[in-house]
């Protein structure tokens, strides 16, 4: 078993690594089966255990390996509406990767969801910056410009997103 914290070899019947002191295993919420540290759902009782609100990991490093579990557990978050607590964890995986433009977006949506169309609109703005060619960003952009009634802007991107491929009039941002 490797540590997922410092990469450091360890026996597979230990509970914490020796190297660094990180925690292995976990607990499953729901019904208490020792699991991996990354398990996202329990194979006794199938409980997720990605939205459990507990810490993901230790992250005093800046790996940018380790956003990949904020940018996951922050889009369980969406799905269930849980937007504040998406943004924590996109926060904290843009603090470890700042270059993903795809955590940017995704954030975007949470602000959207909470009605924050400028917070929105920026982080769309800076997914774009990092990737040019995120139809998705200018199309996300665009529907927000859209709902604060910029016509011009909200045209822009659109027609920017579906030059680039990307256009999904089903994929629209909660008002």
């Amino acid at each position: 078993m490797t540590c997922e914290k410092c990469g450091f070899q360890i026996g597979e019947s230990a509970k914490f690594c020796q190297e660094c002191g990180s925690p292995l295993n976990q607990a499953c919420d729901n019904c208490g089966t020792d699991l991996p540290i990354s398990a996202k759902f329990c194979p006794q009782c199938g409980a997720s255990q990605i939205s459990s609100g507990k810490p993901i990991r230790q992250t005093d490093d800046n790996n940018p390996q380790h956003a990949d579990a904020y940018f996951n557990r922050g889009f369980a978050y969406i799905t269930q509406g849980q937007f504040e607590q998406a943004i924590q964890d996109y926060d904290e995986g843009i603090r470890l990767n700042p270059q993903n433009a795809m955590v940017y977006v995704h954030r975007g949506f949470a602000y959207s969801g909470q009605g924050q169309h400028e917070l929105a609109i920026q982080d769309f703005g800076e997914a774009i910056r990092i990737d040019p060619q995120s139809a998705l960003g200018y199309h996300m952009r665009g529907t927000q410009y859209s709902l604060l009634d910029k016509t011009i802007e909200a045209e822009r991107d659109i027609a920017k997103a579906k030059e680039l491929g990307g256009y999904d009039p089903s994929v629209t941002p909660t008002p």
